[in-house]
């Protein structure tokens, strides 16, 4: 017996693979591909990869903020 949890599948390992499986994902749920007996699992793993991907623009956006020149990245768009 494997003491492996499948209940919660790895994260991808880039930004792009998790993009990626998001939008088949969400293309699965716009097409009404997703079972009732998936859909739980089908948000839970979308809820994962849409907090992963938040991060790495947080990440990303901390890095542009720290080395653009003062100002840029205060201005707000109107």
């Amino acid at each position: 017996m494997s003491n492996e949890d499948t209940s919660h599948p790895q994260l991808p390992t880039s930004y792009d693979a998790a993009f990626k499986e998001l939008e088949e994902l969400s293309a699965r749920a716009t097409k009404g591909d997703i079972s009732i007996d998936e859909l739980s699992t089908a948000i839970q793993r979308g809820n994962q990869l849409f907090a992963f991907l938040s991060s790495g623009i947080a990440k990303i956006k901390a890095e542009i903020e720290d080395h653009a020149p003062d100002g840029i990245t205060q201005s707000k768009p109107n």
